[in-house]
């Protein structure tokens, strides 16, 4: 009870659906793409027909699952570096880099995916997909949308204070 006179379970709720937002894109995507191909290559198969709208959804489907994916991937700092070297230097240098090489993402994903994705977007309001006649800033809201998640994210890991997230060991196989 006190927590919602404090707005607490709002901000709960608020925060739950944003760490879930960008699996659920993914999952939504990932769903669209096979069923619709899969739709495709049945109506292909015993109809010897196809359908022409398929290639733009799939390939819409599949850009909004790139950056959903970039989003949930930044959620645990598991994106793909080489960095042999870098887990040799002596632990503070080693969690200097960490977090240097965080800061430098932030700052690329707040210029290069939110700010020029939504210049992209605002743009490409003019074009229209080919077959259904669909605006393409639908597709290329996709960049500033995983941008601004993946910026959630990682300002989430500083926040929560998350060093077991920030500077993870490589888990040995």
């Amino acid at each position: 009870m006190r927590e919602n006179l404090k707005g607490g379970g709002e901000m709960n709720f608020i925060t739950k659906t944003l760490n879930k937002l960008d699996e659920f894109i993914s999952i939504l995507a990932i769903i669209g793409i096979v069923g619709i191909v899969s739709i495709n290559i049945f109506s292909r198969f015993f109809f010897n027909t196809s359908i022409a709208w398929t290639e733009e959804v799939s390939l819409g489907l599949f850009v909004w699952l790139v950056f959903a994916g970039f989003s949930v991937v930044m959620k645990n700092n598991e994106h793909v570096s080489i960095d042999y070297f870098v887990r040799k230097l002596p632990g503070k240098w080693y969690r200097i880099n960490q977090y240097l090489v965080i800061a430098i993402v932030f700052f690329s994903v707040l210029i290069v995916f939110v700010l020029w994705g939504l210049i992209l977007s605002i743009q490409s309001t003019w074009n229209i997909t080919p077959v259904l006649g669909i605006g393409y800033e639908w597709i290329y809201l996709s960049v500033p949308v995983g941008g601004l998640l993946s910026l959630y994210h990682i300002i989430m890991l500083f926040v929560n204070k998350r060093s077991d997230i920030i500077l993870k060991e490589e888990e040995a196989e």
